[in-house]
């Protein structure tokens, strides 16, 4: 199962789709070994205490300030008035939420990060707010308390000219809910939100919970591309019509060479658009280069000189998929692996073992692949390993004794 449908579940990825996602917030009631089954059971004490994050700051927020520092005393006393602690981008200091981030970005096709919150039980970190990219909470130890508003801002930028400064009345609330260990909350864009720990057993536990931000392709994020691809067209580059201002007035013939440039300029870039050589998953795939790799990949690891048919029948070694991002695209005319900013062409025979190797979650042996190498002789199925192997899509790994 991909860790996407493990995270919405209950519900089915397409009933997230259709129901919530971009639309509504939801409170996804805790499942006991959720987490484990993410590789996310993890000790908050264990990253907060890593060597990995000796000297880098941390936020705390809490009372209507906020404060980063790397001092350790300020961070203590800052705790004990019972601030927040945020530890923004988490998942630098910890293998599994590296992993998961490599997985979920791939999964979606943009990039994603960990936040990590610390909140002591009747605390409010932040005031009511929204923010400008929907978000996962995963609750990991205590309890915590939401409150989800309407958005007063239609998706809304980071980058923006104008935010919403008001929250919405305290009657809009749509969704009041307190999130338990194992528990996941999902919160669109531009969705006004407040939360705060609570103390369900009287036992004082810290609330502890993990925010996962996806930063989603936008109609922005598309001209943005769109200018980029445009860089090699001629008619793009041209400069506008010269102009210039007499006693601080533009004449008017050439205030109208400049509009009818404009013009002729947004004619040319929809007939781009509209000709039938743009291919808008270049878009798509092009997201895949802002992702960056949590988890690196041992060098012999990735040395396709280790590959041959003897070791892979005698099932010496085995083949896994690496968390690196890659996409696979089929047409009546091409097989496609797409990578950040790399096409791997294979051919169409080699589209079911294809999909068995960027479909699968456990290591497979030579047995497993040539099941679905189907039409490839056992030499071409080597050369397909071969160049996933090279382009870091699998890894080569001994077989456990």
């Amino acid at each position: 199962m991909s860790v996407l449908a493990e995270l919405v579940a209950p519900l089915a990825i397409e009933d997230f789709k259709t129901s919530y996602a971009y639309r509504r917030a939801v409170h996804l009631t805790g499942q006991a070994d959720r987490f484990a089954r993410l590789d996310l059971a993890i000790k908050p004490e264990d990253i907060l205490s890593s060597k990995l994050l000796a000297g880098h700051p941390v936020k705390l927020s809490g009372g209507g300030r906020s404060v980063t520092t790397k001092d350790q005393d300020e961070i203590r006393s800052e705790l004990g008035r019972g601030a927040t602690l945020i530890l923004e981008d988490a998942d630098r200091f910890s293998a599994p939420l590296g992993r998961f981030i490599d997985k979920i970005s791939g999964e979606i096709c943009a990039p994603c990060r960990f936040n990590l919150y610390r909140s002591a039980p009747g605390r409010q970190g932040y005031r009511t707010h929204y923010d400008t990219h929907d978000f996962f909470i995963l609750q990991l130890q205590g309890s915590k308390r939401w409150r989800v508003f309407p958005h007063t801002v239609e998706w809304p930028l980071f980058y923006q000219k104008a935010h919403g400064t008001s929250p919405p009345p305290e009657d809009s609330i749509y969704l009041e809910c307190t999130l338990s260990p194992g528990d996941v909350l999902y919160v669109p864009k531009g969705h006004w939100h407040d939360a705060a720990a609570v103390d369900l057993n009287e036992s004082s536990e810290m609330s502890t919970h993990l925010t996962l931000a996806m930063f989603l392709r936008t109609g922005i994020d598309f001209l943005t591309w769109l200018v980029d691809e445009l860089r090699e067209d001629v008619r793009a580059r041209e400069t506008f019509p010269f102009v210039w201002a007499t006693g601080g007035i533009v004449p008017d013939e050439l205030l109208n060479d400049f509009t009818r440039h404009s013009k002729a300029l947004l004619h040319h870039v929809h007939g781009c658009l509209a000709d039938d050589a743009f291919d808008a998953i270049r878009f798509l795939t092009a997201s895949l280069q802002s992702i960056r790799s949590h988890v690196p990949v041992p060098l012999d690891a990735a040395d396709p000189s280790r590959l041959n048919v003897k070791d892979l029948e005698e099932h010496v070694v085995m083949i896994e998929r690496t968390e690196r991002p890659a996409l696979l695209f089929t047409s009546a005319d091409v097989v496609e692996v797409h990578l950040a900013n790399q096409i791997i062409d294979l051919g169409h025979r080699a589209t079911p073992l294809l999909q068995t190797i960027l479909g699968a979650s456990k290591p497979l042996t030579f047995s497993d692949l040539t099941k679905s190498a189907d039409g490839l002789t056992r030499q071409q199925t080597v050369e397909v390993l071969h160049s996933l192997v090279q382009h870091g899509v699998v890894r080569i790994i001994r077989r456990p004794e």
